[in-house]
């Protein structure tokens, strides 16, 4: 579990832009397992906020917010026009991602409008920059953006599960040379064999901190395993009732993807 708090302080006429973005932020929060808590100073126009929750949720959280607040601002019954309205939620969305920074987040922040956030962190660092496979780091990037769509229930379960088997295999197949025509179980053995999967032990303490503790007593190669076995009948059955397992275990297979991508030189 991680925790962080952050104040700011803001005008009479931004009010109702942050009442709203606090309401939605406290609902997204707990979607992901987070809690958000906040108070306010009404005479110095002060907010107070406090949110804790599993690490890689809370970057879930900051994901959705950069996502959610500008439309949520536009929609407010204020005085800025839309495009200012947009801005300000940016800048709320800002606020969080600063509060969140060790180095920048002590003092009082002042909210202002934002074109963009000045802090940007990946929630799994999934997307290469590795020169040797510039296709498959903007390939994966696509498979960041559907993985924070799906811990947020925004994206279905065949979606999430067919893209992130793609995601897991266009990597071992980047690793792995000359694997084009190995079947998914080789080609599984072939990146255990190599070293290329975490350590089990490691592997598993890794996911100590997530919102569903206990579930994962399993190897990288038996994630594998199951992704691929949960993903078959979904890719070639498209009627065929897909199960939840995805939603208790994405969180491995995202976090066993990252570490795949680590390998790619």
């Amino acid at each position: 579990m991680a925790g962080f708090t952050y104040e700011f302080s803001y005008t009479d006429l931004q009010r109702p832009y942050v009442t709203a973005s606090e309401r939605i932020g406290k609902a997204r929060a707990r979607t992901l397992s987070c809690r958000w808590r906040t108070s306010h100073d009404d005479n110095l126009l002060v907010a107070y906020h406090a949110i804790d929750g599993p690490t890689r949720r809370l970057d879930l959280l900051a994901r959705v917010l950069v996502l959610d607040l500008p439309m949520i601002c536009q929609g407010v019954d204020g005085e800025l026009p839309p495009a200012r309205a947009y801005a300000l939620g940016m800048g709320i969305a800002d606020l969080f991602l600063v509060g969140r920074d060790l180095e920048r987040g002590e003092g009082r922040q002042v909210l202002r409008p934002r074109k963009a956030t000045s802090l940007y962190h990946p929630v799994y660092e999934i997307a290469s920059d590795a020169a040797s496979a510039p296709m498959l780091g903007a390939r994966l990037r696509i498979s960041e953006t559907v993985l924070a769509d799906y811990a947020l229930g925004r994206v279905d379960d065949s979606v999430a599960l067919e893209e992130l088997h793609t995601a897991a295999e266009k990597v071992m197949r980047v690793l792995v040379p000359s694997s084009d025509r190995l079947p998914w179980p080789k080609l599984r053995q072939e990146c255990l064999h190599r070293g290329l999967l975490p350590d089990p032990d490691h592997f598993a303490d890794a996911l100590t901190d997530s919102a569903a503790p206990g579930l994962h007593a399993h190897t990288p190669e038996e994630v594998l395993a199951k992704l691929n076995e949960e993903r078959n009948p979904a890719k070639h059955n498209p009627n065929s009732a897909v199960s939840h397992w995805l939603r208790d275990h994405w969180e491995c297979v995202a976090y066993l993807i990252e570490k795949l991508t680590g390998h790619v030189a």
